[in-house]
């Protein structure tokens, strides 16, 4: 235990350590991240690692580690960030029309028919728009909840944009459950993916703060075995 330790023995500890937990250890002081301690002193992950561990085993430092389940955007989604989901692409084509064609709204769109089928299904479950007829084509108009959305967005278009713009895994644990239900939605459309993260954090002990003290972190050391 550290306070089992006199000044002499800490010193004698900090002395021994290795170099790469001298360069690691006085990172503990500001960072916990594991990941931004290698980022910030510049060293392979296995050495920062190997060095946590080390140090740990000398009852310098705690290291842990969480598993987290988080979303994160698909692939080849640039176009859908760029201009939109389709489904909010066809509901504000109509904006400014009684009713279009699904020509129409296809030239105006650029969606593909795929994209055109998804949308439509998405829409009319959301009660967004409804059949029309226009120059006997099949054709849609907006209803009163779908003009609203095509001003406010959709909550699946909310929720992908925030995502987008983020452009960092979120923690599926903080989401509301409205939230997971569209997370659920996205990725089963390929725009969402989910993914397992690991966050490795370390801290110091009572201990370790007594050795960063004795002064002796700052002086070189020979390479050994620890």
């Amino acid at each position: 235990m550290a306070a089992d330790k006199d000044d002499a023995q800490l010193s004698e500890l900090a002395a021994s350590l290795h170099r790469l937990e001298k360069a690691v250890l006085p990172q503990l002081e500001k960072l916990s991240s594991v990941d931004e301690i290698i980022t910030t002193i510049g060293m392979q992950e296995v050495e920062v690692l190997r060095a946590l561990h080390w140090l740990q085993n000398k009852g310098i430092a705690k290291l842990s580690e969480q598993i987290q389940e988080v979303i994160k955007l698909g692939k080849n989604i640039e176009e859908y960030r760029q201009k939109k989901l389709p489904e909010t692409r066809f509901l504000n084509a109509l904006m400014n029309s009684t009713a279009l064609t699904l020509g129409q709204i296809q030239k105006t769109t650029g969606l593909n028919p795929n994209e055109i089928g998804a949308s439509i299904g998405i829409l009319m479950r959301l009660g967004a728009i409804e059949p029309a007829t226009l120059q006997n084509e099949k054709s849609f108009k907006l209803t009163g909840k779908g003009k609203e959305l095509a001003h406010l967005e959709t909550p699946t278009q909310k929720f992908f944009a925030k995502i987008a713009q983020d452009q960092t895994p979120q923690d599926i644990s903080a989401l509301s459950s409205g939230e997971k239900a569209i997370a659920e939605e996205l990725k089963k459309r390929g725009l969402l993916e989910y993914d397992v993260i690991k966050k490795r954090t370390a801290v110091l002990t009572e201990l370790g703060r007594q050795v960063i003290q004795t002064g002796e972190i700052s002086k070189k050391t020979v390479d050994r075995l620890t």
